[in-house]
């Protein structure tokens, strides 16, 4: 069971096969921002309503990757308006220099939230960047990707671990590290799925 002194705002749409709908699982009070009900992160008009919104909440999932950048503008905007919370940014197994290939642009853009996160990181505001593989959805592979259930739990750990904070983590299944080293082998590249 999760901290009722949590109150979750988790960017994606549960309805759809994303880490979002492992998060609505584990966390059923929590509340989602996303395209489909109003918030449209590539405008100012969509920042402005996060803005407003994020002051009622203390635990923060920033969980889709829409546009490089938005992720990053999300977190500053919440390091702006909070005191104290912890926010959960999402990053990706792109992050890992073996990996890198694969969309150098995400790479990049995953970086820089990581950097931010950890310098952002403080005792009363906690950050956790955590790196990850894809979730299950809808894709063809979908059965090698990780449950998104399970990584939500791993939110709830973290936020609930007493005495200790997790600054970052990596997690992934063993799927993507053989497939992805094949692909790179096969000279697929440029695609992120």
């Amino acid at each position: 069971m999760y901290s009722t002194n949590h109150k979750i705002l988790c960017t994606g749409n549960p309805n759809k096969g994303t880490l979002a709908k492992g998060i609505r699982e584990v966390f059923p009070d929590a509340d989602f921002v996303h395209l489909s009900n109003g918030y449209d992160f590539t405008t100012q008009a969509g920042l402005d309503k996060f803005r407003e919104k994020i002051k009622d909440y203390n635990l923060f999932i920033n969980a889709s990757r829409i546009n490089l950048g938005v992720q990053l503008s999300l977190l500053k905007i919440t390091r702006e308006e909070w005191l104290a919370g912890h926010v959960f940014n999402i990053g990706s197994v792109l992050e890992y220099e073996h990996f890198s290939w694969f969309d150098p642009k995400v790479t990049e853009d995953k970086l820089i939230l990581r950097a931010a996160s950890i310098d952002m990181c403080s005792e009363k505001f906690k950050t956790t960047h955590i790196i990850m593989g894809g979730c299950k959805d809808e894709s063809p592979n979908k059965d090698v990707k990780m449950d998104p259930a399970s990584v939500a739990k791993i939110i709830q750990w973290i936020a609930n671990a007493p005495n200790i904070h997790i600054p970052i983590i990596g997690i992934e299944n063993d799927y993507w590290i053989s497939d992805w080293q094949e692909q790179k082998n096969k000279g697929r590249n440029g695609v992120y799925r």
